[in-house]
């Protein structure tokens, strides 16, 4: 019996044909190994106080040598998800010994963010289906839910958007993202073109994108030699 082609399946059928692979590939084992690298068990504990302490707005790392009692250096959401969960799974007060000898802890702390991961693919998948095809759709969201450092090429141009915008500007970042992403389009879809007039093609069409996936650097590079502050700082009063 031959399975059923992919442009056979609706629409639904390969949305949770989709889903269901996130989950497989996220949920089973999520609590399987204990908290592990210095952050998650950092963040996981921030999350427990924040749990214990009945405190939704403030952040605390109590008892550490050097470092002070609060923690103001991540954003509030991930810590709320983090709480929540724990509460959800009994950790709010548990009994003694309860954290290190069950593995709800990591459950706690491990399954909002696989949930939001499986969403991540998902999204991916909608957006590549939707302006590519339904397969380089489906095959888009696996292949970048098993990419190690998957945050890393956002952040990167994150930071290239709030330097050129302006940190701490609202509307630095803004314009930033605008005239970033308006620098990398052009510079991808006319640089192996202007190449071509002075290198062999094959050459230019290695050579293009190369180069065109510079020029926000260079962008960036530019304006902190010419304006530190950003081309759209933040207005002081």
């Amino acid at each position: 019996m031959s399975l059923p082609s992919l442009d056979s399946l609706s629409e639904r059928k390969v949305s949770l044909l989709v889903i269901l692979f996130g989950l497989i590939l996220y949920i089973p084992f999520a609590g399987s190994y204990g908290l592990h690298d210095p952050w998650e068990t950092h963040y996981a504990e921030v999350a427990r106080q924040m749990a214990v302490r009945g405190d939704f707005i403030s952040l605390w790392w109590p008892g550490a040598p050097i470092d002070p009692d609060h923690f103001w250096s991540k954003p509030v959401l991930s810590f709320w998800i983090m709480s929540l969960s724990l509460l959800a799974f009994g950790l709010g007060h548990p009994e003694s010994g309860t954290l290190a000898l069950s593995t709800r802890a990591e459950w706690a702390t491990r399954l909002p963010f696989c949930l939001f991961g499986v969403l991540g693919i998902y999204a991916v998948y909608l957006c590549v289906s939707r302006f590519v095809s339904r397969r380089a759709g489906v095959m888009a969201g696996p292949i970048l839910a098993v990419q190690p450092g998957m945050g890393e090429p956002i952040l990167i141009l994150t930071l290239v958007v709030i330097v050129t915008g302006g940190i701490g500007s609202i509307r630095g970042a803004f314009y930033g993202a605008l005239i970033v992403g308006t620098v990398d389009t052009i510079g991808r879809a006319f640089l192996p073109t202007i190449l071509r007039e002075f290198l062999e093609r094959s050459l230019a069409q290695a050579a293009g994108p190369a180069i065109a996936s510079m020029l926000i650097y260079v962008l960036m590079a530019v304006v902190l030699a010419i304006r530190p502050q950003g081309l759209f700082p933040v207005r002081h009063a």
